[in-house]
Order: structure tokens, then sequence, then C-alpha cells
């Protein structure tokens, strides 16, 4: 019953198009390391502990982003060497704050493409193995009031498929000074 639900699942997946592009395929992750980290008690901690430990690129895609924090540790990645971009959706107000001072630290800043209602998308990639993906915007109710849910994954595989989404939503996406 399994197996034809997903045969069901990929022939419509097929006939919309998701294959050609990658963005539904399946990904095999009998490897991966999967953590569930709920707020208000763990996002933060999580987050702050990801971007800390980024030696090479942190890649983050968020629909909300004011939680002061988080910036700072964005601004610190940067400085330590790492390749960071961000991808923020241009109409919620306070991303325009989020998105000048990190522009402005040297971090490479996009608005996502208006080929989207709204980029509800909360993700974050760092060192391509590592992804932390759910509900939390970083923002002070995400982390400190809110029951928030997502996954911290630990999959290089998992990790290129987002990636890969990444990459096309930030070259799709305009210069943060635009809106």
């Amino acid at each position: 019953m399994r197996d034809a639900f997903f045969l069901v699942l990929a022939a419509a997946a097929f006939a919309a198009g998701f294959f050609v592009h990658g963005f539904l395929s399946p990904v095999a992750v009998d490897s991966a390391l999967v953590q569930p980290v709920f707020s208000p008690e763990a996002s933060e901690p999580v987050l702050l502990g990801l971007i800390a430990s980024a030696r090479h690129s942190v890649n983050v895609q968020l629909y909300q982003f004011s939680y002061a924090p988080l910036l700072d540790a964005l601004i610190d990645a940067s400085n330590r060497g790492a390749m960071v971009r961000v991808v923020l959706d241009p109409q919620i107000e306070s991303n325009l704050f989020t998105a000048e001072k990190l522009a402005l630290s040297g971090v490479a800043v996009r608005w996502a493409s208006r080929d989207f209602a709204s980029t509800h998308a909360k993700f974050m990639v760092v060192d391509g193995v590592q992804v932390f993906v759910g509900s939390t915007n970083w923002s002070r109710h995400a982390m400190k009031l809110n029951r928030e849910a997502a996954v911290l994954i630990q999959d290089s595989a998992v990790a290129q498929r987002f990636l890969d989404v990444f990459e096309s939503d930030f070259a799709a996406g305009s210069d943060w000074k635009t809106s």
C-alpha cells in the first residue's frame, strides 16, 4: 500500500514537472541524523550553535528575520571567513533593517523572487551538510514565545537538495536595495 502511494505521488509530481527541477525527487537518507527541535526551548541555542560551527558556508532563506542574536551570529560567521548568503521575503517590513545590517557587514543579501506570492520558506544550510528547517521564523516571538517545530538534519544529500533550491532562489532574487 505504501509503495502504491509513493508511485501515485511520483506520477503526480512528474506530471507537474517537479522531477524536471529535482525539487521533489526522493533522496535516500538511511544514514541521516535527524534531531527534532522545538521552541521556545531549543531553537535559539541550536541555531546559534549551528552558525558558530560553520567553517565554510551558511545559506539562509527566511520569511521573517528580525532576531538580533541570530543576526549578530551570521555577521560573526562572515567575519570568521564563512561565505554567508541570505534570501529574505521583501514583503516583510522588518526584513529591510536586517538586510541592510547584514549587507553592510559583508553578507550577500537578496530579496526573494516575486515569482512567488511569498517566500515562506524557513531553512538554513551549513557547510553543505547540515540543514535546519521548520516553522521557525527568526524573530523574538519564534525564539521566546511561540511553539515552533523544526528538524536539524545532518546529511549531505538532503543538504544538496536544499542548496539547489537556495541557489535557484538566490539567482532569481533581486538586490536587497530594491523592493
